[in-house]
């Protein structure tokens, strides 16, 4: 997000549909937006989807807002567009579910990477495509 984001939350559901919170910053600050770390990495079981909902403030109550008036404004990279993207880094517990993460396939290179849709995972996230979508589906 960028100037005019306002809040960012991203919630776990896992299998059984309970909840359980990853971050919720509930004052975005566009200077804020490196990473943020765990104390103690989370684990998730298989078949949890990542949601994320982000809010928006496009008022001139919004000391941030670049725009006065404010004007609409579209998806991009720019600071006076928007966007709400979410990036999760995944570590795996041994070389086994490394392999399996790559399908199989020890020789994944930079190439495979790609970004998973919102139906697969909930958010986007870069991943290892079709073997991350095998690891975490129920």
């Amino acid at each position: 997000m960028h100037l005019l984001g306002r809040e960012m939350k991203v919630t776990a559901i896992l299998p059984d549909g309970t909840t359980k919170p990853m971050i919720w910053i509930k004052d975005w600050d566009f200077n804020w937006q490196g990473q943020y770390l765990y104390e103690k990495p989370m684990t998730l079981p298989k078949g949890t989807k990542l949601e994320m909902v982000a809010y928006y403030d496009n008022s001139t109550a919004n000391l941030r807002n670049p725009n006065t008036p404010p004007k609409r404004v579209t998806w991009g990279e720019q600071t006076t567009d928007e966007m709400a993207l979410c990036f999760v880094q995944l570590v795996v517990k041994d070389e086994a579910e490394a392999r399996q993460l790559r399908g199989g396939d020890d020789s994944a290179t930079d190439q495979q990477w790609n970004t998973c849709s919102a139906e697969t995972i909930g958010i986007s996230v870069p991943v290892l495509s079709p073997a991350f979508r095998r690891l975490f589906s129920s």
